[in-house]
């Protein structure tokens, strides 16, 4: 599952606090979380939560093909965005909206919906 967020200040402490309360107590502890390598994702204290809860913490330069994933993801919630959006820059105010877009079509790449293979039921959004 794709997940994002908007941050006014982008500090290592908020990265650690998002991955624990939209991912960790939302979905469970993953197998793995693939990350971009940025230095406030790829912070010790990042990678000490992870390590403490079990996970594999992996960023984007040491898996080739997670990059690839990563890239068009990002392309895809842009291109989203761009239609949302239309030129005015409240994007932040579209991203929960694109991703819900996102979420709830097929993707090419796996042929499935990934809000259905996540929670097991097709998502009922309003038109």
């Amino acid at each position: 599952m794709v997940e994002a967020i908007t941050f006014k200040t982008f500090s290592k402490k908020a990265v650690v606090d998002f991955v624990h309360s939209d991912i960790i107590c939302q979905f469970g502890i993953p197998r793995d979380i693939i990350i971009e390598n940025t230095a406030n994702l790829n912070s010790n204290l990042m990678k000490r939560y992870v390590s403490n809860s079990n996970c594999a913490h992996n960023s984007t330069p040491y898996q080739p093909n997670a990059n690839k994933i990563v890239e068009a993801t990002n392309k895809n919630i842009k291109k989203i965005l761009r239609r949302m959006v239309q030129g005015t820059r409240q994007w932040h105010e579209k991203l929960p909206f694109s991703l819900l877009g996102y979420r709830t079509t097929v993707r090419t790449s796996i042929g499935e919906i990934p809000y259905l293979l996540v929670y097991g039921t097709k998502a009922v959004i309003p038109v």
